[in-house]
C-alpha cells in the first residue's frame, strides 16, 4: 500500500522540481509527509529547488524556508472547451512559406532539445525525450532552413481529452499552425489548450 509520495525531478545540474507530494489522510498526523518530503530534499544536495504546490502548502514550504521565494507575478491561461473542437475553428494558416512542419521522430530529438534550451534557460533532455514519446500523444516540430523554430505535443489526458502542451515557436503564426496540426491530428477527442 502506496501511503505517501513525494518527487524532486533534476531538470538541470543545479535545479530540481518537486511535486507530487501526497500522504494519505490517515497518516498525516504520524510525519510521514515530513520524513518523505526531508528525503527529497536530501536528495537535491542542497541545489536550487522549485516547487508546485496548492497555495495553503506554498504558504508553508515558505515560511519553514525551504522554499523563501513564492512566484506571484506570473499569468498561466488554461481554457477549457467543452464541445468537440474542429481545425475550421482556428484561423485559415494551413502553412507558411518556408516552414516545413514534420511529425516527431527520434533523430530530431536534438533540434527540440536545442529549441527548448533556448526558451527555457536550460536543458532538459531526458523530460522532452519522454514528452516525444509518450504514448497517447502526437509532436509536432517547425523548421526554417533546417532550424528548428517551435515544436508542440497533444496528448490524452486522464479524462479522455486532448491536453495541448508544451507548446513553443517563435511567433504566433508557426504557434497557431502547430496547434492547427495538433488538433488535426485528434479530432476524436475534446480539446484542453
Amino acid at each position: 500500500e502506496i501511503i505517501g509520495s513525494c518527487s524532486f525531478v533534476k531538470n538541470h545540474p543545479n535545479l530540481y522540481f518537486g511535486g507530487l507530494y501526497c500522504v494519505q489522510p490517515k497518516y498525516r498526523s504520524l510525519n510521514v509527509g515530513y520524513e518523505i518530503f526531508n528525503a527529497c530534499l536530501d536528495h537535491t544536495m542542497g541545489k536550487n529547488k522549485s516547487a508546485n504546490a496548492v497555495l495553503p502548502m506554498a504558504e508553508k514550504y515558505q515560511r519553514s524556508g525551504d522554499f523563501p521565494i513564492v512566484e506571484d507575478e506570473y499569468v498561466a491561461l488554461k481554457n477549457f472547451i467543452p464541445h468537440h473542437i474542429n481545425s475550421e475553428s482556428l484561423p485559415c494558416i494551413d502553412s507558411v512559406d518556408g516552414i516545413e512542419i514534420e511529425t516527431y521522430q527520434d533523430c530530431l530529438l536534438p533540434s527540440v532539445i536545442q529549441y527548448d534550451a533556448s526558451v527555457v534557460g536550460y536543458t532538459r533532455e531526458h523530460t522532452l525525450e519522454l514528452n516525444c514519446k509518450e504514448e497517447d500523444s502526437k509532436t509536432f516540430v517547425a523548421f526554417k532552413n533546417g532550424t528548428c523554430i517551435g515544436y508542440g505535443s497533444i496528448k490524452k489526458s486522464c479524462l479522455g481529452a486532448g491536453r495541448v502542451g508544451p507548446l513553443y515557436a517563435d511567433n504566433h503564426i508557426i504557434a497557431e499552425v502547430l496547434l492547427k496540426r495538433l488538433i488535426e491530428s485528434f479530432q476524436a477527442w475534446k480539446v484542453w489548450l
